[in-house]
């Protein structure tokens, strides 16, 4: 959300200047990482994936599942508003409104210790779906509601998929386990704004209901898939 009021306020600037100071920043930021962060760490060696990843694919398999749908939510979300044509200002109110949530994601450490990981990613995902469906009432007050759960949805679910990756992956997997994560985190963020133009023209309920389900869905998986080979095989040994 400050991104696009930041991207907004900047407009005049024009857009080879907004992207040589996101470059510029970028570059200065890679600069400070490489003189905080720690190094010696060795990653395993050859370019095969790790055997422990494989057998673990079932329980992670529902984490980035889970991943496709939390940034395609929230990017459907803000992209359809702006497809719906509303005014600027109001826009502006609904970025700025999803501000204060994302708060929540400095607490979710407490709340872990207290639920773990998949409860919290599930509170999260389904504040966030509750969060669309009041955006389908269409009306400005429902937008700024969905704009503050949404945002605190997504506060809370990363932060819980990203602990219950860290703890199902075996450290041998988990850099490849987490690439797998981002790639699915960002593929759904790109591909909100295809779906929120093809189903903005549809109305608010069309816009927000397929996230919504989506989000739901997510919270079904994101404790893991069904190993249907393992229980197939336990299955006939009882018979």
């Amino acid at each position: 959300p400050l991104a696009q009021f930041l991207a907004a306020q900047s407009a005049g600037l024009g857009l080879p200047t907004l992207m040589l100071v996101v470059a510029v920043a970028s570059v200065l930021l890679s600069i400070g990482l490489a003189m905080v962060l720690p190094t010696g760490a060795q990653a395993p060696e050859g370019n095969a994936m790790p055997a422990p990843l494989a057998a673990q694919h079932s329980k992670l398999a529902g984490v980035w599942l889970t991943a496709l749908t939390v940034l395609f939510a929230f990017v459907t979300f803000h992209a359809g508003v702006q497809a719906m044509a509303i005014a600027e200002t109001d826009l502006q109110t609904l970025r700025l409104a999803g501000l204060p949530p994302l708060l929540l994601s400095l607490a979710t450490a407490s709340l872990i210790r207290r639920i773990g990981t998949v409860a919290t990613a599930r509170t999260g995902l389904v504040t966030a779906a509750l969060g669309l469906l009041a955006g389908a009432l269409g009306h400005f007050g429902g937008l700024v509601v969905a704009s503050v759960l949404l945002s605190a949805g997504v506060a809370l679910a990363i932060p819980g998929l990203i602990g219950t990756l860290a703890s199902r992956a075996v450290p041998a997997s988990r850099a490849r386990a987490m690439s797998i994560y981002s790639f699915a985190l960002f593929a759904g963020a790109s591909l909100a704004p295809l779906a929120a133009n093809a189903l903005a023209p549809w109305g608010w309920l069309a816009l927000m209901l397929p996230p919504a389900a989506a989000l739901l869905f997510a919270t079904a998986v994101v404790d893991g898939l069904p190993q249907l080979s393992r229980r197939s095989s336990s299955e006939a040994s009882l018979l």
